[in-house]
């Protein structure tokens, strides 16, 4: 389980390998670590399309029941299988481009328009 990644942002990396007791240890070019997705460059793409197909996962699962279920039950389920991934270790990553944060924004805005049985094209941002 032990392996080598290089942090850089735009030197050449080193092609010398790393040695443990004369073994060669492995380099990654992209890791998981507490349940994060790590690259080398600390962009977070990875990890964010990997948080965007989870919780379409659960916005689909929403879907498919919103028509058996309450407004309150049906926020409650978000609570539950959508929020935890959008916020789990949100301090570490929440500072990546905002072109691959627009896709979580907008997987969101559509459980919320599940939720309230709106039209998918209806409006998000609040009126003046």
């Amino acid at each position: 389980k032990t392996h080598v990644m290089h942090f850089t942002s735009s030197r050449p990396l080193p092609t010398s390998p790393v040695l443990i007791a004369s073994n060669p240890i492995e380099t990654e070019k992209s890791t998981m670590f507490l349940g994060i997705k790590i690259d080398p460059k600390l962009r977070w793409d990875q990890h964010i399309a990997m948080i965007k197909r989870k919780i379409s996962k659960s916005i689909g699962a929403i879907s498919k029941i919103k028509y058996l279920l309450e407004v309150s039950t049906l926020k409650t389920l978000y609570y539950a299988f959508v929020c935890p991934y959008l916020f789990y270790c949100i301090d570490v990553w929440r500072k990546a481009a905002r072109c691959h944060l627009n896709s979580l924004i907008k997987a969101q805005k559509l459980c919320c328009r599940i939720i309230l049985n709106a039209h998918p094209r209806s409006e998000s941002s609040p009126t003046i």
